[in-house]
């Protein structure tokens, strides 16, 4: 049987708290733990960290 994988895309710099990026980090924790292959692809943080399936590229521009 094939393993499903899964990309959660996140517009939003994790580094920073917000609920978008609580959601998408609680996401990708339960998927993990179900055994789900995830990654999270977003911009590049600001601050430095920590995440073992995460894809950075480009950065966040704030638009007020």
């Amino acid at each position: 049987m094939k393993q499903m994988k899964i990309g959660i895309v996140c517009p939003y710099d994790l580094s920073l708290s917000g609920g978008v990026q609580n959601i998408v980090l609680a996401m990708h924790e339960r998927m993990l733990n179900r055994g789900v292959k995830a990654k999270i692809i977003s911009v590049q943080p600001e601050r430095k960290i920590s995440l073992k399936e995460a894809v950075f590229f480009g950065k966040a521009t704030p638009i007020k």
